[in-house]
């Protein structure tokens, strides 16, 4: 996947910095899209219920906005990015 370069400009301060900023081809995202969509039911099947991405409701996002909560509730409590493959283990157990 290509995209175009575009340089925003920012001020920082008295100082000015140029971010890239990548416009992707829109044509490339319909086709991709459509691509998607005619696979998603056998993806779905495929993968049982190990597939918690595209056209779940209440998939993976139920896991980031769970730890989210929690943290803003305990705010003595840090998460290791090490511990996360664990806490999936936990929550989806083969």
């Amino acid at each position: 996947m290509l995209g175009r370069g575009v340089p925003l400009i920012q001020r920082n301060g008295e100082s000015y910095k140029a971010r890239p900023i990548t416009i992707g081809d829109p044509l490339e995202k319909v086709a991709a899209h459509i691509l998607g969509q005619s696979v998603a039911e056998d993806v779905r099947t495929a993968c049982g219920k190990f597939q918690l991405g595209n056209g779940i409701s209440g998939g993976i996002d139920i896991l980031i906005w769970t730890i989210r909560l929690l943290l803003e509730l305990n705010t003595n409590y840090i998460i290791f990015k090490h511990l996360i493959p664990a806490i999936i283990q936990l929550l989806w157990p083969y």
